[in-house]
């Protein structure tokens, strides 16, 4: 069994200026981290790569549904949105050389719809998943 830290619990984002976090994380003793994505253009793959190399430290990406890039959305502009967004994370995170992409992938962050789901919905999270799955297929995460 692996454990990990989760930098949201020291940045509420990661970026080039956490990249200390890394160094910290295998001072406490953890085999890796997870890297939340949340603003996408803040990351720098490069540098994170080196940074997790250099420590000996493995990565999971957590994939941040933002408003607009919902798969669950009966607005199909939303659901291709929410598809771009995971391969475009799961492409950042196999630059990172992180080997999985989590988090909660079909909606926003507390964009409950207050229901249970209907079947369009059904269809149009697996309908996302799956893309999503070819990319990270892919990408080998």
């Amino acid at each position: 069994m692996k454990f990990g830290l989760n930098t949201l619990l020291y940045a509420a984002q990661f970026t080039a200026d956490d990249l200390h976090l890394v160094d910290k994380a295998a001072e406490f003793g953890y085999d890796g981290i997870e890297i939340p994505f949340i603003d996408l253009d803040s990351l720098d793959p490069v540098a994170t790569r080196r940074a997790l190399e250099a420590a000996g430290l493995g990565a999971t990406a957590c994939a941040v549904m933002v408003p607009g890039t919902s798969l669950i959305s009966d607005d199909p502009g939303q659901r291709a949105a929410g598809v771009e967004r995971l391969r475009r994370c799961v492409g950042l995170a196999a630059e990172m050389g992180a080997d999985a992409v989590a988090g909660p992938l079909y909606a926003p962050v507390g964009q409950l719809v207050g229901r249970a789901r209907t079947t369009d919905e059904w269809k149009w999270a697996a309908e996302g998943l799956r893309a999503a799955a070819e990319a990270a297929a892919e990408a080998g995460i």
